[in-house]
């Protein structure tokens, strides 16, 4: 009875010590995440062949699946006990495991393990009491990283780990399959670039897949091969974790162009190749013609991350980023109401290599939008393709400007961000800019030298999307969509008068065509305008932003830019239109918005005293700002929590001279 209750209070201590790695995850603590805790180099290895791992299923089909793991033997029992999943190339050549017989009595070799932080991890005493014998089971989601899975027991805590126990391996089936489509504007207006993921290197892939499309659904009248496959290995990494214990071997990144596409109008698709299996149908609405006419909507935001639906704990896992997405989804639904595949994109029962078999029951995005949404649900799945609603489809924009994964060198995060956002990026555009989080780390190519982005230094960013950028060193670009030329710029990068970057910006600034894009929008990462307590001397919120008005400011005020849309700080803010500090007439300076909101945890520390030119402030909500684009107006709302309440309207008229 003594023992139980000792368990008892342990149970207890590991819930609030749970809850303690959770407040850390996902706060703005210069502290480290208990996965950043880990000592990975003290690993060693002494095997209990008590210990023994059963699953409800070893072959997974699909981009994902939920599991049973289930163990017995663990005894004693320990609140130092905890399981990690592996992938196999973080387990050196020889694997030996503690759930078969056979392969314990003919092979003496011991595992080895290299410097590599697990996928994912929990604490064994948060399923419950039932641990206290040696026993337990618990439902997690894998998602396809190319390669097998193995769930390793854990002794001694975090700072020495022992390795007790190793499953047998968990496959998936297919790992060829072409996962996490995502789609981005070219430089053309007539083209929309597709890219997907698989594990086929360049020479096979180049033979095998491509993209097909056509204006029916299932007549797919045109095709396209892979133009560029991109991929990355650790050397291309500038520093720890990225190079080391955060790095998986990524795959391989195809990106096909469909080309000749009508303007505003709905095409349908999948990836693939007749060997290896296909996407299911897709689809899209292409670009809106290029005029001072031309009506859309954007989606833009900053600071997301990714949250993790199992109770297991990863590097970071960013709750509202969850609620985010799922408004975001919902808002793309609305202003495309005939995307009626939108749950079954992926559903296609009679075969198995097609995307996520399971998408709408284990997808994320459709578990929070039944709780939020359930009058899309009221007869079953299949009648939540039935979206009653008279407008007529839009073209549609999302920006993500900088902080997009929060991976911070440990890529398994990168591809659970796919997979979170797999409902929007295979349905509309998706461009993305860098961040702190991207970029920063010494001796990279960005003028700040923290460790901002765990070493990897913009790489797999660029390689896992397609973006119009000259190079990954000059990562900045524009581009002409409907009404509006948007410029997409690196605050990471220099962006000093006479840089690369600067003369970028004036040069295209000087060279756009008003009587087609009236509407000049420019983007960054960090604000140029903030109501923020952070003056630190490099890099601060307010240095930085003063550097922004000394060396930008005057030339999108000489251009007659119409706003500017940052990140950084995890707060929206909107101020008047604003030059030097000062508001001036509406439609005669940029308005300044901040919009850092997508998911990651809030900044608070504003001005106790609010600027003379901010109009709107909000640290309590995340959202993101929906931006409604006619020849008269932007219509410029911010969207908060997965129930859209918009908090925030600001009507922009035309520049005046």
């Amino acid at each position: 009875m003594m023992y139980y209750s000792s368990l008892l209070l342990l149970f207890s201590i590991t819930l609030l010590s749970l809850s303690s790695i959770i407040a850390v995850v996902n706060s703005h603590s210069s502290s480290p995440s208990l996965a950043e805790k880990i000592r990975y180099d003290n690993i060693r290895v002494d095997l209990d062949a008590n210990i023994k791992f059963s699953f409800d299923n070893t072959v997974l089909n699909g981009t994902s699946a939920w599991i049973t793991i289930s163990w017995t033997g663990a005894l004693p029992a320990s609140f130092d006990d905890w399981i990690a999943v592996y992938l196999h190339e973080q387990i050196k050549d020889t694997v030996t495991t503690t759930d078969n017989n056979d392969n314990n009595d003919n092979n003496n070799d011991q595992p080895s393990f290299t410097n590599r932080a697990p996928i994912k991890f929990f604490p064994v005493f948060m399923v419950g009491l039932d641990v206290y014998n040696g026993q337990g089971y618990i439902n997690l989601q894998l998602l396809n990283m190319k390669q097998d899975y193995y769930f390793v027991f854990m002794r001694n805590g975090y700072d020495h780990p022992i390795v007790s126990a190793i499953s047998s391996p968990i496959k998936f089936s297919n790992y060829n399959l072409p996962i996490f489509p995502r789609l981005s504007l070219t430089n053309n207006n007539n083209e929309m670039a597709i890219t997907w993921s698989s594990n086929l290197d360049a020479t096979t892939a180049t033979k095998l897949q491509y993209v097909e499309y056509g204006l029916e659904s299932g007549n797919y009248q045109y095709h396209s091969m892979i133009s560029k496959t991109t991929t990355y290995n650790a050397n291309d990494l500038c520093g720890q974790p990225a190079t080391t214990y955060g790095y998986l071997s990524p795959g391989y990144f195809h990106t096909a162009i469909m080309n000749n596409l009508l303007p505003s109008t709905k095409y349908y698709y999948r990836v693939g190749d007749k060997v290896n299996g296909f996407s299911s149908e897709l689809s899209f609405i292409s670009n809106p013609s290029i005029e001072s006419d031309s009506s859309f909507t954007f989606l833009i935001y900053g600071d997301m991350g990714q949250y993790i639906q199992d109770s297991f704990v990863e590097l970071t896992s960013e709750p509202s980023s969850q609620n985010v997405t799922t408004a975001l989804f919902e808002d793309i639904i609305t202003l495309q109401p005939s995307r009626q595949q939108h749950l079954s994109h992926l559903r296609n029962k009679n075969n198995n290599n097609h995307d996520d078999d399971d998408f709408e029951h284990s997808h994320p995005i459709h578990q929070h939008h039944r709780q939020f949404y359930p009058h899309h649900y009221n007869h079953g799945d299949n009648d939540y393709e039935q979206i009653d609603d008279q407008n007529e489809d839009q073209s549609l924009l999302v920006l993500h400007i900088g902080d997009i994964s929060y991976a911070r060198g440990y890529a398994a995060e990168w591809e659970q961000f796919h997979y979170q956002l797999l409902p929007i990026t295979s349905r509309v555009p998706y461009m993305v800019s860098p961040g702190n989080h991207e970029y920063d780390f010494p001796n990279s190519s960005s003028v700040f030298h923290g460790h901002d982005s765990g070493g990897e230094c913009g790489v797999p960013l660029y390689r896992r999307y397609s973006m119009p950028s000259a190079s990954e060193t000059k990562p900045w670009y524009s581009m002409n969509y409907g009404s509006v030329h948007f410029i997409m710029l690196s605050t990471e990068h220099n962006f000093n008068v006479s840089s690369d970057q600067y003369n970028f910006l004036e040069n295209d600034l000087m060279n756009v065509d008003r009587t087609k894009t009236p509407w000049v929008i420019v983007t960054g990462h960090r604000p140029m305008y903030i109501s923020s307590l952070n003056w630190r001397a490099e890099d601060g919120d307010q240095t930085v932003a003063q550097q922004l008005r000394e060396q930008i400011e005057p030339l999108i005020m000489k251009y007659n830019v119409n706003a500017f849309i940052q990140g950084h700080h995890h707060s929206y803010q909107r101020s008047c239109p604003v030059y030097q500090e000062v508001c001036q007439a509406e439609g005669s300076a940029p308005v300044q918005i901040v919009v850092g909101t997508a998911g990651y945890a809030s900044s608070r520390d504003i001005l106790a005293d609010a600027p003379s030119w901010l109009q709107y402030v909000n640290i309590d909500e995340h959202g993101y700002v929906r931006a409604t684009v006619d020849k008269d107006n932007i219509k410029f709302e911010f969207v908060a929590g997965p129930e859209r309440f918009i908090r925030d309207t600001y009507i922009l008229g035309p520049h005046r001279n």
